[in-house]
C-alpha cells in the first residue's frame, strides 16, 4: 500500500486539520500540498508515534493490532464489519457536524487519528481491485507493537486449552515415510499409469494393503504431491517412476531429516491442494484458481499463539481465525468468483454464508488431517481436539528446531533359513526398499511388528527381470543383515540363478539324494559344518537338501558320529528284489 505523505495528499485540508489536532502539530493555511507533507513529517517522529499509540483506548489498539496483524491491510468489507464503518464527510460538513469529535465506530476513531485509511488494492495485477483499509506503509513500522497474524486472536478471545487430558488421543506418528518407502518400491515394480493426476481407485485398492496409513485418496495424493515436488519421483510415458539417484538421497538420509523434507515441501507446494480433496463439495474447474499455501500459513500463524502441550479444540481455534482474517485463503476478499458446488445440493456455494463449508472446513482438513498424518499433531478419535506434536512445535519457527530421533536408523535386516525376510521400522529405508524389488511381499510392518518379505525362486527371477544379478542380490543381503544370511538362502539364490539360466542344451532329469531333517536348525548346523557340508549339494528348502550320490555313505556316517541318527529309506529293497 501507499506511503503516509501519498494517503495524505488525497485529502482535503479540513480532514488535514482535524487529524492534525490529534498530534498537535500546526498546519501552514490554504495550501494542502504543503500541508500534507508537513503532516506526514511530524506523524512520521518516533516519539510522536508513541505519544499518540500510549492515547489509544484498548479496542482502538487492539482493532489496531488486528490490521497490523494481517500485515497492514484488509478488506474494508471484513474490518468494518468487525469495527464500525467510516462515514463520508465533505469540507462543510466536517466542520458544521464535527464527527471527529463523536466518532460512530472504532474504525472512524482511527480514520480521524491518521492512523488508518481507506483505498483500494488488487490480489492480482489481472484482478479487479477492492476496497481495503491500510496503515500507511511507512506508518505501520514505527508503531509500538509487536505482533503477528494471530496476536490480536490472543488478546481478544483466547482458545483455552482443555481442563483434562483426553482418554481417546489418536498419537501422529512418521508412517507417511514408511509409505512413501512402499510407493516408491510399488511404482518401481509396476507400471502405475495416472488417471487425471491420480492413481485409479481399483489400482489404489490393491496398493492400500501394503500402507499403514489410511489408503485414502488424500493419503495418496499427498504422497504422490510431494514425491514429485522433491523430485524423488516423475511421471515417465503417462507412469509413475522413481527417479532412482533421488530416491536413495531421500531414503538413505535418518527419518527426522525425511519428515523434515515432507513436511517443507507440504508449506511450499501448490501441487497439493487440500480444497479440491475436501469431502462433500465439489470444486469445478473454470478460471479461477486457489493457493494452497495460504491456508496453510493461516494455521502455522494460528500456531505461534497457542502453547505446546496442551490440547485445543479444533472448532474454537477454527472460529478465532474466521473471526481475525475470514479471508485468509480468498485474496481480495473474493467469495464470490470461486465456481464450487455443495455436493449434497448440487449448489454453488458463494459468500460468506458458505465460509464454514468451504473455508472452515479447508481449515480443518489441514489440522486434523494432513498435519496429523505428517506427524505434526495429535488428534482425539472423534477429531474435536489436538495437540502440538515435537514435529509440529518447530513450524512457526522455520523448521529451525527441528527434533532428532533417539532410536537409530540402520537397523538390520534378518533372514530365516525358510527365506522369510523381517525389516523392522527403523531399517534404513533405501536397504529396505532394495528389499522390497527381490521378494515377493508378505506382511505390513506396523509400530512394533516388521515387514515380512519372502524370497523365491519367482521373486529372483523378477528382479533378475531389472537387472539385479544374483551376485548382486547377495552382496545387498549380506550388507543389510550385518553378514548374517544363512548359507542355505545364498545357495538356494545361486541355485534358483542357475536355474533360470537359458540355453540349448536339453533338459536332464535324473535321480537325486535327498537329506530330510526333523528341523531348519540341524540342516544349519550340517551346512556350517566343513565336514558335512562338503558331501552336500543345493539345499531344496528349509530342512531339505541334496547329497551328492558318490558321497551319501561318507555323509551318513559323519552324521551318526555327530550324534545325528539316521534312517536310509529304500536301502536292502533292491537286495530282496533280487
Amino acid at each position: 500500500m501507499q506511503s503516509l505523505a501519498r494517503t495524505l495528499a488525497e485529502y482535503d485540508l479540513e480532514l488535514l486539520r482535524v487529524i492534525a489536532n490529534r498530534w498537535d502539530v500546526g498546519l501552514p493555511e490554504n495550501d494542502v500540498p504543503a500541508a500534507s507533507q508537513n503532516l506526514a513529517a511530524a506523524m512520521l517522529t518516533p516519539d510522536k508515534v508513541v505519544a499518540i499509540w500510549g492515547k489509544l483506548p484498548d479496542e482502538q489498539r487492539m482493532a489496531l493490532q488486528t490490521l497490523l496483524g494481517a500485515k497492514g491491510k484488509m478488506p474494508l468489507i471484513f474490518f468494518t464489519k468487525t469495527y464500525g464503518e467510516i462515514r463520508s464527510f465533505g469540507p462543510d460538513k466536517l466542520v458544521r457536524e464535527k464527527p471527529h469529535l463523536n466518532p460512530a465506530s472504532i474504525a472512524e476513531a482511527l480514520f480521524f487519528r491518521g492512523l488508518i485509511a481507506k483505498g483500494f488494492d488488487r490480489a492480482k495485477p489481472e484482478s479487479q481491485p477492492i476496497a481495503v483499509i491500510y496503515v500507511p506503509n511507512d506508518l505501520a513500522p514505527l508503531l509500538p507493537s509487536t505482533v503477528n497474524s494471530y496476536s490480536g486472536i490472543a488478546a481478544q478471545k483466547p482458545v483455552n486449552p482443555l481442563p483434562t487430558v483426553p482418554e481417546n488421543a489418536k498419537l501422529a506418528d512418521t508412517s507417511l515415510v514408511d509409505d512413501l518407502t512402499t510407493l516408491l518400491a510399488i511404482c518401481e515394480l509396476n507400471d502405475i499409469r495416472l488417471q487425471n493426476g491420480a492413481i485409479p481407485p481399483e489400482i489404489r485398492a490393491n496398493i492400500k494393503k501394503h500402507l499403514m496409513g489410511t489408503g485414502s485418496a488424500a493419503h495418496f495424493a499427498l504422497m504422490i504431491s510431494l514425491a514429485l515436488d522433491m523430485g524423488v519421483m516423475e511421471i515417465t510415458g503417462g507412469l509413475l517412476k522413481p527417479k532412482l539417484a533421488e530416491a536413495q538421497s531421500w531414503l538413505d538420509v535418518a527419518r527426522p531429516i525425511q519428515v523434515r523434507e515432507l513436511v517443507k515441501t507440504w508449506i511450499e507446494s501448490t501441487t497439493f491442494n487440500e480444497l479440491w480433496l475436501l469431502p462433500g463439495i465439489k470444486p469445478e474447474k473454470a478460471s479461477w484458481q486457489n493457493d494452497p499455501r495460504l491456508a496453510r500459513k493461516a494455521v502455522i500463524e494460528f500456531l505461534e499463539v497457542v502453547p505446546a502441550g496442551a490440547w485445543y479444540p479444533v472448532d474454537e481455534v477454527i472460529e478465532a481465525i474466521k473471526e481475525d482474517d475470514p479471508a485468509f485463503q480468498r485474496p481480495g476478499g473474493d467469495f464470490e468468483s470461486w465456481f464450487i458446488r455443495d455436493a449434497e445440493t448440487n449448489q454453488y456455494l458463494r459468500g460468506l454464508a458458505s465460509w464454514d463449508k468451504v473455508d472452515g472446513a479447508t481449515l480443518r482438513f489441514i489440522l486434523i488431517g494432513v498435519m496429523h498424518g505428517l506427524g505434526l499433531v495429535d488428534i482425539t478419535s472423534d477429531a474435536g481436539a489436538f495437540r502440538l506434536t515435537r514435529y509440529g512445535q518447530s513450524l512457526p519457527d522455520d523448521l529451525k528446531q527441528w527434533p532428532q530421533s533417539g532410536v537409530p536408523d540402520g537397523t538390520p535386516v534378518v533372514v530365516h533359513l525358510d527365506g522369510l525376510c523381517e525389516a523392522p521400522r527403523a531399517t534404513n529405508r533405501f536397504e529396505r526398499f532394495q528389499l522390497a524389488r527381490i521378494t515377493e511381499w508378505v506382511s505390513v510392518g506396523s509400530g512394533s511388528s516388521p515387514y515380512q518379505y519372502r524370497l523365491t525362486a519367482q521373486s529372483i527371477e523378477q528382479a533378475r527381470a531389472h537387472n539385479l544379478r544374483s551376485d548382486h542380490i547377495i552382496n545387498f543381503l549380506r550388507r543389510a543383515t550385518e553378514q548374517k544370511v544363512p548359507e542355505v538362502i545364498i545357495k538356494q539364490i545361486e541355485t534358483w540363478d542357475q536355474g533360470s539360466v537359458q540355453t540349448s542344451e536339453p533338459a536332464i532329469m535324473q535321480q537325486l539324494i535327498i537329506l530330510r531333517l526333523p528341523t531348519p536348525e540341524l540342516l544349519s548346523r550340517i551346512l556350517n559344518d566343513p565336514e558335512m557340508r562338503r558331501f552336500t549339494g543345493a539345499a531344496l528348502g528349509p530342512t531339505t537338501v541334496v547329497v551328492r550320490d558318490d558321497h551319501w555313505q561318507s555323509l551318513v556316517e559323519a552324521l551318526e558320529a555327530a550324534g545325528i541318527p539316521v534312517k536310509v529309506e529304500g536301502e536292502g529293497e533292491d537286495e530282496d528284489e533280487g
